[in-house]
């Protein structure tokens, strides 16, 4: 389990190191303002395209051969990245961290459903789940200083050494499990058009679409509004929002350990979903003291973590078989990946068009919430989960 979660970690900080990097970036490669944006954005993108062939993939090849693929994968984008002059080259070797985040965010929670004892299910879960907002946590802390004393080359390369016993951690304590594979290309093909006609997994799917689109856009918007509301440095910006980030992984955890203890996961998406519409107003509305609104923002994140923790519960629950959750995890990744894709262009958008009235982004939020409240009372409730 440790070593599974240490390669959640390093591939969440790939996503993470990024955001602060971007200004010297610029000055160094050249980068310009649409290259950083691919930059960004290109974690999100090819997941959207290749979660699901990356789930089946798994299936034909062995999860074991894809997740050791996809960590050299990100080892070799950012040792890549050290050495590269032009902005092609690093949006070439950025794409390949991209392929292994996706290919541990999608298989290393197969390994522990089929691994971890039916009642220590849950508990195994919960604690895979924080790693996302975790990983990129410490990103976001590391980053700043890192850049200042050693620079963008040597914090990729500092990455690129912490992977190596990663590396030769998950070779040597993975194991495949011979039921999981799947050696003929049709079936593997009916097993994803299946997973794509079961209404559970594309619940859950959806689900954590619309949850992303609400917490990635807040995670974005904060550090304009602490640097251009609050007055604080761009610096201190960036570790407040690494704080308003890090919550949500406590709240990933206590989220399945209420399930654990019994709560149905529909309750606590339910839970999760009310209180952060609630919170919405406070965040975005008028009149919020700045510091009152970034505790609420904590409080948001942490909440909000009950939702994507019992996501990853129900993928083993509405899979067919255990040889679905990779591609289930695939399918639970593309709708997060969507969310986040539309997110913060659309609300922002939104919030030009009103003269950059922040308020205006309440609404598109509240909908976000009122469809996760749909799911969990019309969809995960029905199925008594």
């Amino acid at each position: 389990m440790i070593i599974a979660l240490f390669a959640g970690l390093f591939v969440a900080m790939q996503a993470g190191k990024l955001g602060p990097a971007i200004p010297v970036l610029r000055d160094d490669l050249g980068l310009s303002l649409v290259d950083a944006g691919y930059a960004l954005s290109i974690f999100t993108l090819l997941a959207i395209f290749l979660a699901v062939p990356l789930g089946a993939f798994s299936t034909f090849f062995g999860r074991r051969s894809i997740v050791v693929l996809g960590i050299g994968a990100a080892m070799v984008g950012t040792l890549g990245s050290t050495v590269v002059t032009q902005p092609w080259a690093f949006l070439v070797l950025r794409a390949l961290e991209g392929f292994g985040f996706i290919a541990i965010a999608v298989n290393i929670p197969a390994f522990i459903t089929h691994f971890a004892a039916p009642k220590d299910r849950t508990r195994a879960l919960g604690i895979w789940s924080i790693y996302m907002p975790t990983g990129m946590a410490i990103a976001l802390v590391m980053s700043t200083p890192f850049l200042t004393q050693i620079g963008w080359r040597g914090l990729w390369l500092g990455m690129f050494i912490v992977a190596l016993p990663l590396l030769i951690g998950l070779w040597w304590a993975l194991e495949e499990p011979a039921t999981q594979q799947e050696r003929q290309p049709r079936v593997v093909a009916a097993m994803v058009w299946r997973s794509y006609r079961a209404l559970g997994l594309l619940m859950v799917g959806a689900c954590f679409g619309v949850y992303a689109f609400q917490w990635v856009t807040i995670m974005q918007w904060l550090p304009s509004f602490l640097n251009e509301d609050v007055g604080l440095t761009l610096e201190h910006a960036i570790y407040f929002t690494a704080a308003v980030v890090f919550m949500n992984g406590p709240g990933c955890y206590v989220g399945a350990a209420l399930a654990g203890r019994g709560m149905k996961s529909s309750t606590l998406i339910i839970i999760g979903a009310v209180t952060m519409a609630a919170l919405t107003f406070a965040v975005f509305g008028a009149g919020v003291p700045p510091m009152v609104r970034l505790m609420l923002c904590m409080l948001y994140s942490f909440i909000g973590g009950f939702i994507p923790a019992n996501l990853f519960l129900l993928v083993p629950q509405y899979a067919p078989d255990l040889r679905y959750v990779s591609i289930g995890n695939g399918i639970l990744m593309q709708g997060s990946a969507i969310g986040q894709t539309l997110g913060a262009p659309v609300v922002a958008a939104l919030v030009s068009q009103h003269s950059g009235d922040w308020s205006v982004a309440i609404w598109p939020m509240l909908a976000m919430s009122a469809f996760v409240l749909l799911l969990g009372y019309f969809g995960f409730r029905k199925s008594n989960l």
